[in-house]
């Protein structure tokens, strides 16, 4: 997909923040905390600052200029305080919510939610978003980065499991089991073996960033354009690669 940007979200953003909510959260859960409107309460949630998906802690992708997805995310030790001002917006247009059960805890960045509408899915949006969530949370000196998902969902675990995410624990969300996962900036590393023959596995995970191969003194290589340059991979090198998109090599 063209035109593709990741960015913090503003305040006009919420309507589509509501709607990547409601869909992370699932409608039978949106509407036990937000009531039969959920989209139209989860809309002021995202507006007001304080909140669990407040747009001040948000980032949004949009797709030729329009908004098409979010994720939300944010200290796991401020859960108390963030759902406490929630509840208060909700509690104005939903006199009697059903309050989950804790999702996260302090000593890891949690990621609340992430969506992108349907009609936008397929094209890789979702990983974007985690991964510059990912970032930012490690820019920030998070050492963990956590996260949930039902059990019943194993291909959003499949996408957190190629982002570096592994299961830690198990959780519960109105009444439905989930799998809690956490990455670190280590785990969150991918590699790839230069076997001489593999260049089209090496092409698809280095996408630009790698030159054809070429044969030097009988053997294989290629060329890896790094942070400082243009690096020699060679038959049985590892290419690595963080989730800031950066790139190295092991001999």
């Amino acid at each position: 997909m063209n035109g593709v940007k990741i960015r913090p979200a503003v305040v006009e953003d919420a309507p589509v923040i509501a709607q990547a909510v409601a869909l992370a959260m699932g409608e039978e859960s949106a509407a036990k905390l937000c009531g039969a409107e959920y989209l139209k309460v989860l809309e002021a949630v995202a507006s007001a600052c304080g909140t669990q998906y407040s747009y001040a802690h948000a980032f949004v992708a949009e797709a030729s200029g329009v908004v098409v997805g979010a994720v939300v995310g944010y200290d796991g030790a401020s859960l108390g305080v963030l759902r406490e001002r929630t509840l208060e917006v909700i509690g104005k247009m939903n006199a009697n919510p059903v309050v989950p059960e804790d999702e996260t805890q302090a000593g890891e960045f949690y990621i609340d939610s992430i969506g992108v509408l349907p009609l936008y899915r397929g094209a890789g949006l979702g990983e974007h978003l985690l991964k510059a969530m990912a970032q930012m949370a490690f820019s920030c000196g998070f050492q963990k980065v956590g996260l949930i998902v039902d059990f019943e969902n194993p291909r959003a675990a499949q996408l957190y499991s190629r982002c570096g995410f592994e299961v830690v624990g198990e959780k519960s969300f109105f009444g439905h089991r989930m799998h809690h996962l956490q990455c670190t900036q280590e785990s969150s590393v991918q590699k790839i073996l230069y076997t001489g023959l593999n260049y089209p596995q090496v092409r698809e995970f280095c996408g630009d960033k790698i030159l054809a191969p070429y044969i030097c003194m009988g053997f294989s290589m290629l060329s890896l354009l790094g942070p400082d340059g243009f690096i020699s991979v060679q038959e049985g090198d590892t290419i690595r690669k963080d989730v800031f998109g950066k790139f190295w090599v092991e001999k």
